[in-house]
């Protein structure tokens, strides 16, 4: 009994992240008439940043309030991994060719900028666990921000200024569709959906909590597999239906938006936590944070180059993101057969 109740309430959860997901692609749609912003700066700040509150309700709900720090890396490292597979989904639904090869260079620089914010995060980890340059903290009287919390914060300030500029420089032009809409009455909307985000994202948080009390699963994994997919699923929604609607850059500058959001989660966590975060998270993350790199280097180059066609139902690259995303889902639930190649 125990076990139906909790994946009835992982599904209800579920149901409750896609419905906000859907409505979230209309809105975004909206918004960038209105404001006069293209589909990558909306897709990358708008609504990366509000499919993301699940991750930031999370993560900040288990890191202090259930005091599992290495489940809220865990959750946004996993979290990232799965945007990146989510283009796998976009490629086979997306009929014209390779999803990859149909967006303009705005959404290369977000995935840059994801792939810069992640190795900070990286090299903050590396730096935390070798010992090798103590990185001291800042009392805040309630909390302690480590250093390197600051960096990141100050880095994602950097990163949204770039897409912000960068889209500026693009001419917005097109049919008006929604001059009628209210931009008041669409705000009330936005929040609506947002709350539905935030109460569910706080309701798995619990949900996380059980699996891993029954389950006796190791952290890690529980927020690299299953609270980074649920996490994500406004993601998934999101751009699925953005992708159907001919909205790819929306969709894709959706992900690597949502990626560098992600990133700034655990500065964010840092401010509540009370102690300096960074210091609890132990070496398994590195795993995770390697093929986040790695898959956002797959994707990089698909951008760039851009020749080549769709093999079978999906593109070359998408087959590579697939089989990356599998082995580091392996990986970071088992490394022994990294420990037999490399060594402990």
């Amino acid at each position: 009994m125990e076990h139906v109740q909790i994946w009835g309430s992982f599904l209800t959860a579920a149901a409750l992240i896609i419905f906000a997901g859907v409505k979230l692609t209309t809105y975004g749609d909206i918004l960038s008439e209105r404001l006069n912003l293209g589909h990558a700066f909306i897709g990358a700040v708008l609504i990366g940043w509000s499919t993301s509150l699940p991750e930031l309700v999370l993560s900040i709900g288990t890191a202090v309030y259930s005091n599992a720090p290495n489940i809220t890396m865990g959750n946004v490292v996993g979290s990232n991994l799965f945007n990146i597979f989510i283009i796998v989904i976009l490629d086979v639904i997306y009929r014209q060719g390779a999803v990859l090869r149909s967006v303009d260079s705005r959404v290369r620089l977000s995935t840059i900028l994801s792939l810069i914010m992640v190795c900070i995060v990286g090299t903050c980890l590396y730096f935390n666990l070798s010992q090798k340059i103590n990185i001291s903290s800042v009392d805040l009287g309630f909390s302690k921000l480590g250093y390197d919390s600051i960096v990141i914060f100050a880095m994602y300030v950097v990163c949204m200024i770039a897409l912000f500029r960068s889209d500026q420089e693009q001419q917005h032009t097109g049919e008006k569709k929604y001059s009628n809409v209210s931009l008041s009455t669409l705000a009330l909307k936005c929040l609506f959906v947002i709350g539905i985000i935030v109460a569910t994202g706080l309701w798995l948080s619990v949900i996380a909590k059980n699996i891993n009390h029954v389950y006796k699963l190791d952290e890690g994994f529980v927020g690299s597999f299953f609270l980074a997919i649920v996490s994500s699923l406004p993601e998934v929604m999101t751009c699925f239906i953005a992708v159907r609607m001919g909205f790819n850059n929306m969709a894709i500058g959706t992900l690597f938006g949502s990626n560098i959001f992600n990133m700034g989660i655990i500065a964010v966590c840092d401010v509540f936590y009370g102690e300096h975060l960074f210091k609890q998270f132990d070496s398994s993350h590195y795993i995770g944070i390697v093929f986040v790199v790695i898959l956002t280097f797959v994707t990089l180059g698909t951008l760039k180059f851009k020749q080549g066609k769709k093999a079978y139902f999906i593109g070359v690259e998408s087959m590579a993101i697939a089989v990356l995303y599998v082995l580091a889902m392996y990986t970071i639930y088992d490394s022994s057969w990294l420990k037999m190649i490399f060594g402990s």
